[in-house]
């Protein structure tokens, strides 16, 4: 229906030997509607049982055959765009046992669901558990092919940085009065013409102290989460002209307050009315100049610079 296309190969030299050549006994690559990769699942077969004992200890394959399994699944890896990257999703043990109902216990089968790597009974009777989980990886999306695989610990961070979104704004509070009012309130008031809100989506609000306001306690020290932003319309004085104006505001409602691990102090550059940035660069900042930071390579110009 889709005009995907489904390869099986057997016992053939995978991967670009970087280290050492794999040969996996059959490789299941399957293309996928939507996407430009294409995914392999390795099914070794294995001639060896480890007959389980009376305490518990279900029959199963050798957890020697499992080993191999993850070192397929890690080795084999061809070359793109110039980096090396792993093209297996999968890859399990075909061991010959008969009681599939029982084996649905074994923590090697179990295992398939949480790492995707493991083992599935074999024999001319005993196939259901395999046809079940091969029918599920062809018809599966690619999103859901790819989630079976272990992110590598730090991804979610490292994707968050990558995408560097515009999703926070930085306010100057200007003085002890503005700031008590924000934290009391969970409320920011910030003049319309000074943010341009519709081109972002913001997440998250901090308070910036300026060093001529607040002196030793300057610099950046809270951040809430966006609940609720709105316009609305409040009467200001206006001393050049000797009366009162009316000013439109965007009101930011926060959920709650959070103090940051470390505050970001003020070295060499202020903020003068706001700055608009990244939740992660907020988090992770040592000080203001770090929040002009426009993208990902940026940041990662400026770290490797301080590093060094």
């Amino acid at each position: 229906k889709t005009e995907e296309e489904f390869e099986l190969t057997y016992n053939i030299m995978e991967g670009e030997t970087v280290t050492t050549g794999q040969k996996p006994d059959t490789v299941l690559t399957l293309e996928k509607e939507y996407s430009q990769t294409k995914y392999q699942f390795i099914f070794d077969a294995k001639y060896r049982l480890n007959p389980g004992n009376r305490t518990g200890v279900l029959p199963g394959p050798k957890e020697s055959d499992i080993n191999t399994m993850h070192r397929y699944r890690d080795s084999i890896v061809f070359k793109n765009n110039n980096k090396y990257e792993r093209t297996v999703f999968g890859a399990y043990v075909l061991f010959p046992y008969h009681d599939e109902k029982k084996f649905r216990e074994h923590k090697f089968y179990k295992s398939i669901k949480k790492v995707n790597v493991g083992a599935f009974p074999f024999l001319p009777n005993s196939n259901q558990l395999l046809t079940e989980f091969i029918e599920s990886i062809i018809n599966e999306s690619s999103l859901s092919t790819h989630e079976r695989s272990p992110a590598i610990i730090g991804s979610d961070e490292y994707y968050d940085i990558l995408a560097f979104k515009k999703n926070s704004v930085v306010h100057n509070v200007k003085t002890n009065q503005n700031l008590d009012f924000c934290l009391q309130n969970k409320i920011v008031k910030i003049e319309r013409s000074q943010l341009k809100i519709l081109n972002y989506t913001l997440e998250y609000v901090a308070l910036y102290q300026s060093k001529k306001e607040f002196d030793d306690n300057s610099g950046i020290y809270w951040i809430g989460k966006v609940r609720n932003i709105y316009e609305s319309s409040f009467l200001k004085y206006c001393p050049s002209k000797r009366k009162n104006t009316t000013k439109d505001y965007y009101v930011l409602e926060v959920e709650a307050w959070r103090r940051l691990a470390n505050c970001i102090g003020i070295s060499r550059q202020g903020i003068a009315t706001n700055v608009i940035t990244n939740d992660w660069a907020i988090k992770a900042a040592t000080k203001v100049e770090d929040l002009f930071v426009k993208s990902a390579a940026e940041w990662k110009e400026n770290i490797e610079r301080n590093r060094n």
